[in-house]
């Protein structure tokens, strides 16, 4: 019966250095006094230039490397991109008197008004950033974003007020109607109008509801019934606080 033969490495290392006997013998008898050359060399081919010290091998590789990390360095950063996609809009940036950051905005033909850290805000940066890269914007991308505009907007944006549902200016009353649109209703002495944009700031927490749009050619006269006052009088200064209560 044969037994396999088992191949060991001593096998190896000794059927290695046969054949380098063998080759360094051809080459000695083809090529005499060619004894220091290295047996493994290959004849470069004529159009092939030689290597210099700064091309060994893989270095082309790593100095590809080095430029695309290069390039990845350079590459605007989700956060940078929204700030860069709020000025182009035209967005405003302004404060309260108590320091409170606003971002102003432009949406379907109307401004809206948003605390930069409302989710208002937040989604309207949110919305930018999609629409222009495809993507959604880090959570630290948009806080880094949100805490530059804020700043912007404090430090070096204009002071207004911002007002919920009602607000005075001048000798002008305004009503948000809080409808799509954000119309509000321009109340004077002398009658009253809708406006598109009304010069007053106005912001819309959660909870407001849109007022029905008022019609013409009633009278203030048509409340009396409605209220409980004893004398014409007392329904004279009862108009006379909710005109107030407007300011």
């Amino acid at each position: 019966m044969n037994t396999p033969h088992t191949e060991t490495r001593a096998d190896v290392l000794v059927g290695a250095r046969t054949a380098l006997d063998e080759l360094r013998a051809e080459r000695d008898t083809a090529n005499p006094g060619a004894e220091s050359a290295n047996v493994f060399s290959l004849p470069r081919r004529p159009s092939e230039p030689a290597a210099s010290a700064a091309e060994i091998p893989g270095d082309a590789d790593h100095r590809a490397d080095d430029e695309c990390q290069a390039g990845a360095n350079k590459k605007e950063s989700q956060a940078t991109a929204i700030l860069r996609l709020v000025t182009a809009a035209g967005a405003e940036l302004f404060h309260t008197a108590a320091g409170d950051s606003y971002i102003t905005i432009r949406v379907n033909g109307h401004q809206e008004h948003h605390p930069l850290d409302s989710r208002g805000s937040r989604d309207y940066l949110t919305r930018i950033l999609y629409l222009e890269t495809g993507r959604a914007p880090s959570a630290a991308a948009l806080q880094a974003a949100t805490a530059t505009l804020s700043g912007i907007g404090r430090f070096d944006g204009s002071e207004h007020e911002v007002y919920v549902r009602v607000a005075g200016e001048n000798d002008r009353i305004y009503l948000d109607l809080g409808d799509p649109s954000h119309r509000a209703v321009e109340i004077t002495s002398t009658g009253w109008q809708i406006v598109a944009d009304s010069p007053v700031r106005f912001r819309r927490p959660r909870g407001l509801l849109p007022l029905p749009v008022p019609a013409g050619g009633g009278s203030i006269a048509d409340l009396r019934p409605f209220v409980n006052v004893a004398t014409d009088d007392d329904f004279v200064l009862l108009v006379m606080w909710e005109l107030a209560a407007f300011r």
